[in-house]
């Protein structure tokens, strides 16, 4: 009940802060959600979602249950083609 009536609230103060970002800003590189504004909203920065991939690697986890975007994947063969 207390998310639905804070989220326009939120959601406005998002296009304020994108009206206002810098997109070279290299603490803050991609657009602002709503959800940012959020009471109590937790925002994971590059470095803990950086963090949180190798405490994944290093406790052995294998990836399998995520499968490639397919168009990714096309994109990376043909990048690592032509470099080769």
């Amino acid at each position: 009940m207390f998310r639905d009536r804070m989220w326009p609230a939120a959601l406005i103060c998002s296009v304020i802060a994108n009206v206002h970002r810098n997109p070279e800003d290299p603490d803050h590189p991609d657009p602002y959600s709503a959800a940012e504004f959020m009471p109590g909203a937790r925002v994971q920065t590059q470095e803990d979602k950086l963090r949180e991939f190798a405490e994944r690697v290093l406790a052995g986890d294998t990836f399998e249950d995520e499968q490639p975007d397919e168009a990714e994947l096309a994109r990376f063969r043909k990048t690592m083609q032509s470099m080769l």
